[in-house]
């Protein structure tokens, strides 16, 4: 017996006597709410076969469908007793249903009713003589199509059978309805993502959207578009001194006014803080020249702020590529330009193709770094250098420090990366993949039975900045099964950010996990004294300037023998960084000096290596003379 698609097959060669419905009188707008519910080609689903199957039972109907009526088909979202999918819609008796008025569209007998008595599927194959379509409708009553049932006799429904059809119908409007909602719901989000709630602009994901587009239609390379990124100049004081509500404001006029001054096929975005977007589409340079002038100019007024004139300052960067670039490339770039004419202290510095040497090295190295963080596996690695007692000569401890040898670029040292890193505002994702790897590596050296030592990790300020920091440290220590001890966060000592107070917060909280905390670089930064002694650290870790050239500066010992005095004051342990020399140590341990770190015992280790060190150092110490 051939199957219900193979038999539906041949219907367009029957229906020569056959009449299709004409369109619905609101046939575009019907098509759209029918699109936008998203089933149209989707695979079957329990939800929707279940009230066929029930409806089929209740009803001892042999075949029960779920059709949606398309422009060109009707498509079976279910089908109950028939193996098939679709059908055209000028063969569609839902279609002619879809144009009552009421609920239903009844036929007995489809040979007796004009005109589907010469529809080629009661003519032939597969025989249907009867047929009933409870019509379904969305919420503004614009019918999408039927849950109808089928029969191979004729038959007449009582009252009782129609009722309960138009209940299971309402059934599976509720199933729409939920999908229109989540459509809704969905359309709605997508809309929020793109508005920056706090100035009404574009968001930094639109505008990426933007670019994606442009990019994908290209340009002429003698009229580019041009992306503008600019930074507030010390807009934290303005939020500081004048409160949070009067800087949101005061961001919401920036937007205004350059919406106001800029033509309307210019973009404003706001991407994040104090930091703004402007695209200008493809022009000539003196056109976009004269654009952003007027931006300048805009800008350049003062803003009216609690009864007083605020005179706002920016420095910024301009983009404009010869050639399309993807659209987190373009953003990038005009990003690194904006902090470029930061340190070069410019208001605005204009990029192009090629763009400088220093600058397309650090957007080189921007982009391939965001790549290693996405799959770090073979790029990104640990190593870890011991801490060693400069009485005893054991390790007791080690810094987990970073590398990145990448298949292009090759080795790129930590301290080109890093700080492009913290720029860029991948920070953050580099210091989770440290987190994440070193605890891993803590985890399968107690699982090999090896010596447990706490492990150090550098984290930056903005990182103790994330209120998010602590219950990260906390889920990775479950997941790995690690007592907080074992694990130690190094901070550095130029902490000038404006919000001291959370970073505190955020300090004690991972002191209550049993973690370790301490300040790196002591002596390089300008933190107070009194300031110092609030954080709940346990260990200042030293910097090597307080060891170079102690014999030759005599500038150097008091001031070592005054950090391991203050460290002692404030019950601190200490650990003196970059050690290379025996007599480094020497002088290190006739200081008074606890820990020592640094090439006169170790460079970085590889894991293995590392390892085995540790394997060893039961019994293993490291001489304490050259």
């Amino acid at each position: 017996m051939a199957s219900g698609q193979e038999q539906l097959q041949p219907l367009a060669e029957r229906a020569s006597d056959w009449t299709p419905a004409p369109a619905h009188p609101r046939e575009e707008a019907r098509l759209e709410a029918l699109a936008g519910l998203g089933l149209l080609d989707t695979p079957p689903e329990a939800r929707f076969d279940r009230l066929t199957s029930l409806v089929a039972h209740v009803l001892d109907a042999p075949v029960v469908l779920i059709s949606l009526v398309g422009a060109d088909r009707q498509w079976f979202k279910s089908a109950c007793g028939l193996d098939a999918q679709s059908t055209p819609r000028d063969l569609s008796v839902c279609a002619h249903a879809i144009l009552e008025a009421g609920p239903l569209l009844v036929l007995e007998d489809l040979q007796a009713s004009a005109p589907f008595s010469m529809h080629p599927m009661v003519t032939g194959e597969p025989g249907f003589r009867s047929y009933v379509g409870r019509i379904l409708r969305t919420p503004g009553g614009l019918p999408l199509g039927t849950l109808c049932v089928l029969d191979h006799k004729p038959r007449r429904f009582n009252t009782h059978e129609l009722e309960t059809l138009v209940s299971f119908g309402g059934l599976v409007e509720e199933e729409l309805y939920a999908r229109m909602r989540h459509a809704d719901d969905k359309a709605r989000l997508a809309a929020e993502r793109r508005v920056d709630a706090k100035t009404g602009l574009a968001s930094r994901a639109h505008i990426l959207e933007v670019l994606d587009t442009r990019a994908a239609e290209g340009w002429a390379a003698d009229t580019p578009p041009t992306l503008l990124v600019f930074d507030l100049d010390d807009f934290t004081l303005v939020n500081r001194s004048m409160g949070r509500r009067v800087g949101d404001a005061i961001l919401a006029g920036v937007g205004r006014r350059l919406v106001g001054a800029l033509p309307d096929t210019v973009l404003t975005a706001r991407l994040e803080r104090d930091a703004f977007a402007v695209f200008f589409p493809p022009a000539p340079s003196e056109e976009n020249a004269a654009l952003l002038e007027t931006a300048r100019q805009a800008l350049a007024r003062p803003f009216p702020a609690e009864g007083r004139s605020l005179h706002l300052t920016a420095h910024a960067g301009a983009v404009s590529p010869i050639a399309p670039l993807s659209a987190a490339s373009w953003l990038d770039l005009a990003e690194e330009t904006c902090r470029q004419a930061q340190r070069q202290h410019l208001s605005l510095l204009l990029a192009s193709d090629p763009t400088p040497k220093n600058l397309q090295e650090r957007f080189q190295i921007t982009v391939a770094l965001r790549e290693a963080l996405a799959s770090p596996a073979g790029q990104l690695r640990m190593v870890y250098q011991p801490k060693v007692s400069a009485v005893t000569g054991a390790v007791v401890g080690a810094e987990a420090l970073i590398r990145w040898q990448h298949p292009v670029l090759g080795f790129v040292s930590p301290g080109k990366f890093v700080p492009i890193a913290e720029e860029m505002g991948l920070n953050w994702a580099l210091s989770r993949f440290v987190l994440e790897t070193v605890c891993a590596q803590i985890a399968a050296w107690r699982a090999a039975g090896l010596p447990e030592v706490p492990v150090a990790v550098n984290l930056s300020l903005s990182d103790f900045d994330r209120p998010e920091l602590a219950e990260m440290v906390a889920g990775l220590l479950q997941r790995h099964g690690l007592p907080g001890e074992l694990l130690e966060l190094e901070i550095t000592e130029q902490i000038d950010s404006a919000d001291k107070k959370n970073i505190v917060e955020q300090m004690r909280q991972v002191r209550e996990l049993g973690v370790g905390l301490s300040v790196d670089d002591f002596g390089t930064g300008y933190s107070s004294l009194a300031w110092l002694a609030s954080l709940p650290i346990q260990t200042l870790k030293i910097d090597r300037s307080f060891v170079t050239d102690f014999a030759t500066r005599p500038e150097v010992p008091p001031l070592m023998r005054g950090s391991l005095s203050l460290a002692q004051d404030l019950n601190l342990k200490t650990v003196i960084e970059g050690v290379e020399t025996y007599a480094e140590l020497d002088f290190i341990r006739d200081c008074g000096g606890d820990v020592v770190q640094g090439w006169v015992f170790s460079r970085p280790l590889e894991v293995d290596a590392f390892g085995d060190l540790a394997a060893r150092s039961v019994w293993h110490r490291f001489p304490l003379k050259g």
